[in-house]
């Protein structure tokens, strides 16, 4: 085996502990806004929560909307809490006893809702989609604020093959809301079918706003925004 072989065959391995190495840190910086919590593999990473937490201080979010309530959804609570932001969090979760779970953890007098909005089939109105949509949340358009500067979608559930684009209706009610200066967060983009929504939604959103992966995540950004990069 010559030297390139070697080489060739380390590189994914020393990128994985780098990844990792990241990982853990970010989750040291974290510190108590993590601490207590039963994190499991179906929450966002670390590095995606710090990337979350720059853009809502350094951008001073003041409306942000969650598809997929958890772990996240204290996280951010506590983040508003700790800098004393005045900032409205909406998230919108499919499990009723999820919802209750997610209400006891978070910090009191704040402007955070968790709100149980059902899955439902799907349906276009006649709209020409781009994939097969199963499920979306229903009825999600009356509880979303009238302007809204950062939309974080972890939800729902997309990890089997037959809902894997159902994350993609997220974009269509909040794109008129959406700030001149916004966020857009859409985790899990490592796998293959919300990588092609990130693309869709670059599309849509247009070339002057700005998009790039952190670990699991693709952000993307509108107007004049401060580098949140961690």
């Amino acid at each position: 085996m010559v030297i390139k072989d070697v080489v060739n065959r380390l590189i994914p391995s020393i990128h994985r502990s780098r990844e990792q190495q990241r990982e853990v840190l970010a989750s040291q910086l974290l510190g108590h806004l993590v601490e207590g919590l039963p994190w499991t593999s179906s929450a966002l990473d670390f590095q995606v929560l710090r990337l979350l937490q720059n853009d809502i201080v350094l951008n001073e979010r003041k409306s942000i909307v969650e598809f997929g309530a958890g772990l996240s959804t204290v996280f951010l609570a506590r983040t508003i809490a700790q800098f004393s932001l005045e900032t409205r969090l909406v998230s919108f979760e499919q499990d009723a006893e999820w919802v209750r779970r997610v209400d006891s953890w978070l910090p009191g007098d704040l402007d955070v809702q968790v709100i149980h909005r059902p899955l439902t089939e799907y349906s276009n109105s006649g709209e020409d989609l781009p994939f097969s949509v199963a499920r979306w949340y229903a009825g999600v358009e009356p509880f979303l604020p009238d302007e809204i500067d950062l939309v974080v979608v972890d939800g729902p559930a997309a990890g089997e093959s037959s809902i894997a684009f159902d994350r993609y209706p997220a974009l269509k009610p909040c794109l008129d809301r959406l700030a001149v200066k916004f966020g857009l967060l859409l985790d899990d983009t490592n796998r293959h079918a919300e990588a092609m929504i990130a693309e869709n939604w670059h599309n849509l959103l247009g070339d002057s706003v700005a998009s790039f992966s952190i670990s699991s995540a693709t952000m993307f950004l509108g107007g004049n925004t401060w580098n949140i990069t961690p």
